[in-house]
């Protein structure tokens, strides 16, 4: 708030305002002094009356003898005059003095802030090495933001695909469900199926010595679950892979975030340095320095132009001061000197601007990556769950599968019992005959 006002005071405008008040108040001042003239003047008048009516004998003796009269009466009203016109004239002396030292305040106001210009100016001159690197940066920045904005829409088009190749599985693997239940209620129809899936998958399995019938079906639904289980648990590789890569590059993402972060502190700090500097070098202002032989010699300049030692103002000697005050070539120089630092301050300021944009920009693009990686993980742990349902399916199959070979296996045994029983008995029956 101080320095800003101090600005406004410095700038063109500013000076602008000071110099009509300054104008202003010589011409009050004026006008102040050619009254107290004819109040003055008015007031010797009244007392050389007012001797003179002292100094006529007959006038007082007849006064005496005689009582209060007209002069008596016209006496005492020009001394109640003159009272009041004492006063008054002590009311403009006081006036004149308290403009006077305003007129001083101005002109040590004046001097003040020309040594703070000339302290910014050098301070600037030690700064604006600093200041040149700031496009250098920006062109870096924005590199950085293009190369995070092309790598987060790679990101989205892998997950983009990571969800077809999901619902391209799911759909697989509901098919072959259906696959499965359809053989399962027609035993004794075509395996086409099945082999055609089993072939697709290129899944491969030990023969088992027994005939084309039902065993043969039920084996080859297993082969068939057995190959999708093993493409699910592929997938589910596959899922994890991606997360790992999603999660090793939102770590990268959070040190460069970090990196960043830490730049524009250590950017804030510095100008914060900066603003703590100029508060010092106001406060030495304010104590009172060594004042720079240029602006003393420009405020005294300007001082003897303005009619500060008792030189007796007119009108137009104050239109001649301001025109050659407004055409001094130094005051201009530091008008411009003052008119760079305020566009340096305000570049800097809009820069400062621009990176906080810029992190906000990229905090929020953060949180998106942050999102995006916990409905990967989601989608992680639903591929899961449905692979822990399809290891359990497989079991279930799997013992079902068993069970049936054995009992197979029992009618096998069975069947083979009653051939040997019955080829007994042809052989016995055969012995039989001849006979």
């Amino acid at each position: 708030m101080f320095l800003s006002d101090r600005l406004d005071k410095l700038s063109e405008e500013g000076i602008k305002e000071m110099i009509s008040e300054n104008v202003e108040l010589k011409t009050s001042v004026a006008v102040l002094q050619r009254d107290n003239k004819v109040l003055r003047r008015r007031v010797k008048e009244l007392e050389k009356k007012s001797k003179d009516d002292d100094e006529r004998p007959s006038t007082a003796k007849s006064g005496a003898s005689s009582g209060p009269t007209a002069d008596d009466y016209a006496a005492q009203a020009n001394e109640e005059e003159l009272v009041y016109l004492r006063e008054r004239v002590e009311e403009f002396v006081t006036e004149i003095e308290r403009l006077r030292e305003e007129n001083m305040n101005k002109e040590a106001e004046k001097r003040r802030m020309a040594e703070m210009v000339k302290n910014l100016q050098t301070l600037n001159e030690s700064r604006v090495g600093e200041s040149l690197g700031h496009d250098d940066e920006t062109e870096v920045w924005k590199e950085l933001y293009s190369q995070e904005t092309a790598r987060r829409e790679q990101a989205d088009e892998d997950n983009k695909r990571l969800g077809d190749e999901n619902r391209n599985m799911r759909d697989e693997i509901f098919r072959l469900k259906q696959d499965l239940a359809s053989s399962t209620k027609t035993p004794g129809g075509p395996p086409s199926s099945t082999s055609h899936t089993t072939n697709i998958y290129n899944i491969t399995k030990k023969p088992r010595n027994q005939s084309p019938s039902r065993p043969q079906t039920r084996m080859s639904e297993a082969e068939t679950m057995n190959g999708a289980v093993s493409v699910s648990t592929s997938f589910v590789e596959e899922l994890r892979r991606e997360s790992e890569q999603l999660r090793h590059e939102n770590a990268e993402l959070r040190r460069e975030v970090g990196a960043q972060t830490s730049m524009l502190t250590s950017r804030n700090r510095e100008k914060e340095r900066l603003y703590q500097e100029i508060e010092d070098l106001k406060m030495a202002a304010r104590r009172g320095g060594p004042t720079p032989s240029t602006a003393d010699s420009i405020l005294e300049r300007s001082a003897s132009r303005s009619g500060v030692h008792d030189r007796p103002p007119s009108r137009g000697s104050g239109m001649t001061r301001t025109a050659t005050l407004d055409e001094d070539p130094e005051r201009e120089e530091l008008e411009n000197k003052l008119s760079e630092l305020r566009d340096k301050f305000s570049g800097v300021k809009m820069q400062n601007q621009d990176l906080q944009q810029e992190l906000s920009n990229y905090a929020r693009e953060y949180e998106i990556e942050a999102e995006g990686r916990k409905h990967a993980e989601m989608r992680h742990s639903s591929s899961k769950k449905n692979w822990i349902t399809l290891q359990q399916e497989r079991d279930e199959l799997l013992q079902e599968n068993s069970g049936l070979d054995q009992e197979f296996g029992a009618l096998q045994a069975e069947a083979q019992d009653e051939i040997d029983h019955l080829e007994a008995e042809l052989s016995r029956a055969n012995k039989r005959s001849p006979d």
